[in-house]
C-alpha cells in the first residue's frame, strides 16, 4: 500500500518544501558564516602559509590554483602550484659564504687531479702497447719511448702522492661541512619551529646540503591538498596535504 499517495495534501506539501528549504538554509548559513560553497585560490594559498606561519624564513610565492574536485564527502581535492623560498638568516649566510670558497677549492683541486689521473692512465696504456710491439730493444727509438714511459711513471708516481694529499683534505672539508650543517640547520630550525612532518616536504629546498641551510634556495612544487569545510572555513590537516 502506497501510504504517502494517502496523506494529506497539506502534509505532502510541507514535506516539498522542507526538501526544497533544508538544503537551502544550509547553504545560506554557510554563506552568512563567510564560508564559500567550493574553495577558492585563496583559501588554499591560506593554508598553505599557516603551515609557516611560525617560520619567516620560508615563504610562499607564484601560487596558483589549477583545478578543484569535489569528494564523495563534500571536500575538495585541489591541484595547486607554488614555490617555496627559503632565506636563511643573514648570520648563517655570511658563515656559509666564508666556508664555501674552501670546499670550492677543493672540488676544483679534485677535479683537475681526476682529469690528470685519466690522461695519465691513457698515455701509459698507450705507450705499453707502443714498447711491447718493437722487436729491437737496443735501438733508439726503443730506447726513447722507454723514456717517456719513465717519465710518464714518475707523474703517474706524483699523481698517487697528490691523491694521498687530497683524500686528507678530504676528510678535513667533510668534517668541516659535517660540523657546520649541524650548526646551521640548528639554528634554522630555532627559528623556523615547523612541524616535523613537514620535513618530507621540504626535500630539495633544506635538509641534503649545507649551503639550503646558509643560501637561499627556491623550490617548485605541483601538490593536491585535500581541503575540509567547516563552519570557520576551508583548511587541511597536514597529514592530509599532498
Amino acid at each position: 500500500m502506497n501510504t504517502q499517495s494517502q496523506l494529506p495534501a497539506t502534509t505532502k506539501k510541507w514535506g516539498a518544501i522542507q526538501q526544497a528549504v533544508v538544503p537551502l538554509l544550509a547553504t545560506l548559513m554557510m554563506v552568512g558564516c563567510g564560508v564559500s560553497a567550493t574553495p577558492a585560490e585563496s583559501d588554499a594559498k591560506k593554508q598553505l602559509e599557516m603551515l609557516f606561519k611560525n617560520c619567516d624564513l620560508i615563504s610562499v610565492h607564484d601560487f596558483k590554483k589549477i583545478n578543484g574536485v569535489q569528494q564523495p564527502d563534500g571536500n575538495y581535492l585541489v591541484s595547486v602550484e607554488y614555490l617555496l623560498r627559503s632565506t636563511p638568516s643573514s648570520d648563517s649566510r655570511k658563515k656559509w659564504e666564508e666556508f664555501a670558497p674552501q670546499k670550492d677549492a677543493y672540488k676544483a683541486k679534485e677535479r683537475q687531479i681526476n682529469e690528470d689521473f685519466k690522461q695519465v692512465y691513457s698515455e701509459r696504456s698507450k705507450q705499453s702497447v707502443i714498447l711491447d710491439s718493437m722487436r729491437d730493444r737496443d735501438s733508439p727509438q726503443y730506447a726513447e719511448a722507454l723514456a717517456k714511459m719513465q717519465k710518464l711513471d714518475e707523474v703517474w708516481t706524483q699523481l698517487n702522492a697528490s691523491g694521498k694529499t687530497l683524500l686528507e683534505e678530504h676528510n678535513i672539508i667533510i668534517g668541516a661541512e659535517a660540523k657546520l650543517k649541524k650548526e646551521l640547520s640548528e639554528t634554522y630550525f630555532r627559528q623556523c619551529k615547523i612541524s616535523t612532518s613537514l620535513i618530507p616536504m621540504l626535500d630539495g629546498l633544506i635538509g641534503r646540503d649545507t649551503d639550503a641551510f646558509g643560501s637561499i634556495k627556491e623550490k617548485s612544487y605541483h601538490d593536491n591538498f585535500r581541503l575540509i569545510k567547516t563552519d570557520k572555513g576551508w583548511y587541511f590537516p597536514i597529514n592530509v596535504a599532498r
